[in-house]
């Protein structure tokens, strides 16, 4: 699948009569009889405007040395940009064709217009960045009073698909760090301005694909879904794994052919806080085995799966010490407690900070594991009583820092 776009440029004394292009293009839908071959964006700037959602038009474009077809629009951004957007054969073929066959009118101009407001987010995103930087690049400042590999590695361990990384560094450095840092940071932001089109194209299309059902297409939620390629995007960058959200699509799709967004949403959460990468088979099993018709406490479980998976106990496909460790967090009936949870967190907590402080040898690490999982299993052993109420009367830091020196 390739949409080839291109990014047009600002246009600074760009203006038709009464917004209108005076000798405009027929741009229809699919029904199309002036089908032309357009081979320079310049021709289409000077013909063709966007000023309201409204306004989306597009042009079937077929190709006479081979047949093929392609559609292309022009898109205008308050800013000012005009994007080319030009949808190839085989992404017509896979996303905008009815099941009559033909090209789906409706379809192309849900694309383009999700196409649109991605790429104005992206532009007001960029153009926030570029001032961001601008200010920082000018700060006069000769004091130094951070170690820069330190606060950038501080930064990575904080690191989330919602944060910002590069304004939370640059906003801690000082003098020449920071200067340099928000100007190299600038450059890479006015570049990025350039791929404004590639990546609202691929959220478009992205989008489209978690919107299919059987039936055609469910366009609601278009603002989560958007929000899932993004999350998705992180997650595939972090773990090298380009694939992400379709392994994911995998396992999420239902009996109607739709797919369910909780449920990818729950996914990508935990996914986001592994220090290594897992099976999306595993995450898969794991969510569904804890979140699923848990509707009353689903935050709250899927806020100490993340906790615990930040721990020395993660999820893993080479042992199951996170599903020994997250079963404490439910009463002998399966129901979950979020009093339970809490002393789960604090005693893994406790045995992290020992494990920090106290460990030299780094052999040593599966050793103070197995040691601090007996210890979590004791306790709740000794808290759990004979009627299954859970009363912990024991201080967990203490607990653990005696368990851990034993």
């Amino acid at each position: 699948m390739k949409i080839t776009n291109n990014f047009v440029g600002n246009i600074e004394n760009y203006s038709t009569k009464d917004n209108k292009p005076s000798n405009q293009i027929n741009f229809t839908g699919d029904n199309s009889k002036d089908n032309i071959i357009i081979s320079d964006s310049e021709m289409l700037r000077a013909h063709f405007g966007v000023n309201s959602p409204a306004d989306i038009k597009y042009q079937i474009i077929k190709d006479k040395r081979d047949d093929s077809l392609a559609i292309q629009s022009i898109v205008k951004l308050q800013a000012g940009d005009l994007l080319v957007l030009k949808i190839d054969e085989d992404t017509i073929n896979e996303l905008l064709r009815g099941k009559d066959g033909k090209i789906n009118d409706g379809y192309v101009k849900k694309f383009i217009s999700i196409f649109k407001q991605t790429a104005e987010n992206l532009a007001r995103q960029n153009e926030a960045d570029l001032e961001f930087y601008d200010s920082k690049m000018h700060e006069e400042s000769n004091t130094i009073t951070f170690d820069p590999k330190a606060v950038c590695l501080e930064e990575l361990a904080n690191m989330s698909p919602d944060g910002d990384f590069a304004r939370n560094v640059v906003s801690r450095l000082d003098g020449k760090f920071k200067q340099g840092l928000a100007r190299a940071l600038y450059t890479f932001s006015c570049e990025d301005r350039m791929r404004l089109s590639s990546k609202a194209c691929h959220f478009a299309e992205e989008v489209f694909g978690l919107s299919k059902t059987d039936d055609g297409y469910d366009f609601s939620e278009i603002a989560r879904k958007t929000n899932i390629v993004k999350k998705a995007d992180y997650v595939g960058e972090e773990y090298g794994k380009s694939d992400v959200l379709d392994l994911i699509k995998h396992y999420a799709k239902t009996t109607s052919g739709s797919y369910d967004i909780d449920y990818i949403e729950d996914m990508l959460d935990l996914m986001s806080s592994f220090q290594v990468y897992v099976p999306v088979s595993k995450v898969a099993e794991t969510v569904g085995k804890y979140c699923s018709d848990s509707s009353k406490n689903h935050d709250a479980i899927l806020e100490t799966m993340i906790k615990l998976q930040k721990s020395d106990y993660p999820l893993s496909d080479d042992d199951n010490d996170f599903d020994t460790i997250m079963s404490f967090c439910f009463d002998k009936e399966g129901n979950f407690s979020q009093e339970r949870a809490q002393y789960l967190i604090g005693l893994t907590d406790a045995i992290n900070e020992y494990i920090d402080s106290e460990m030299e040898d780094f052999a040593d690490y599966p050793a103070y594991l197995t040691i601090g999982k007996n210890a979590i299993t004791e306790y709740f052993a000794l808290s759990i009583g004979e009627d299954g109420s859970f009363k912990p009367s024991l201080d967990v830091n203490e607990y653990i820092d005696k368990k851990m020196q034993g």
